[in-house]
């Protein structure tokens, strides 16, 4: 018989009689398993084996006792600045901090990303952390503790404390982000027309691209590392006639469509090489401008 190892997760629900809406109870348990499912994907090397189990309550309120049970032990973190991101996001401390601790990581991260609001969790978040699922389950759990009126607040331990209040529900549901479906990556050369100088701000970065004529095109600028530097000055813009110029990996939501594209690495800004390139891709050579068959949009 396997042995599990088990980290608790206590959802607290302030209601008077000690009874919970089933669609609640249910959707809670999916949305810790799509939580716990997509941190360990992104913050461990090994394919941890794992589920979700409901543990015995105790009277008083109404106690979701759900644990994570881990078959096995010695897994290990990756490695990675997206995965030390996320851990330092959602827990305030490097992976380092936490050893070899990962279960009782992942349960912390769980339970913050449940418990911040959507405002919080996103500042919270490396930009390039894709959470879709876990952010769908969590949507679907709110939207039904709205719609059972009991629930007058929500905790996440054993003391009746209920710091998500009713009138707070709202703010934890989100707009799921949209993601291509079939991606196209491209390392490109880039002309800047216009930066985002402003912090926070939902402005995309209006660039030219190398080989594709004098259109502009609008991109997010996906490169967390890359933008904390810029806006601390790190990386300062000319200050003659010059433009500014990028060297960068571009994501496409598809092969025939420049719309919601992304700069997801910059390489090299100006002359100053920030990370290495990768090895054996070459720089997308372009199109032939005079076809008019070639898509090309302008802003």
């Amino acid at each position: 018989m396997a042995e599990y190892v088990f980290e608790r997760i206590p959802i607290h629900y302030d209601v008077e009689s000690h009874t919970l809406d089933l669609d609640v109870f249910i959707k809670a348990a999916q949305c810790i398993d799509n939580i716990v499912g997509e941190l360990y994907e992104k913050l461990c090397e090994d394919k941890v084996k794992y589920k979700i189990v409901i543990l015995p309550q105790e009277s008083g309120g109404f106690k979701q006792w759900l644990a994570i049970a881990v078959i096995g032990a010695g897994y290990h973190f990756v490695n990675t600045e997206l995965g030390s991101g996320i851990v330092q996001g959602l827990t305030g401390k490097d992976t380092k901090e936490w050893g070899q601790s990962i279960g009782t990581c992942v349960r912390e991260c769980a339970v913050s990303f449940f418990a911040k609001d959507s405002h919080d969790l996103k500042k919270s978040l490396p930009k390039e952390a894709e959470f879709q699922k876990s952010i769908k389950a969590k949507n679907e759990f709110y939207i039904a503790c709205c719609n059972a009126t009991e629930i007058k607040g929500i905790g996440f331990s054993d003391e009746d404390n209920f710091p998500i209040s009713r009138g707070d529900f709202y703010s934890h549901i989100e707009t799921v982000p949209l993601l291509p479906t079939n991606p196209v990556y491209k390392l490109q050369r880039l002309i800047i027309a216009a930066p985002v100088t402003i912090p926070d701000s939902k402005t995309n970065w209006r660039v030219k691209i190398e080989g594709y004529g004098k259109s502009i095109y609008s991109m997010s600028m996906d490169d967390r590392d890359f933008l904390g530097n810029f806006l601390e000055g790190k990386y300062p813009i000319k200050e003659t006639a010059d433009a500014d110029k990028l060297e960068a990996m571009v994501r496409y939501f598809d092969e025939t469509s420049n719309l919601k594209a992304s700069i997801v690495k910059v390489y090299k800004f100006n002359n100053t090489l920030i990370a290495k390139f990768p090895e054996g891709l070459e720089f997308d050579k372009g199109i032939d401008t005079d076809n008019p068959d070639q898509l090309s949009l302008e802003f």
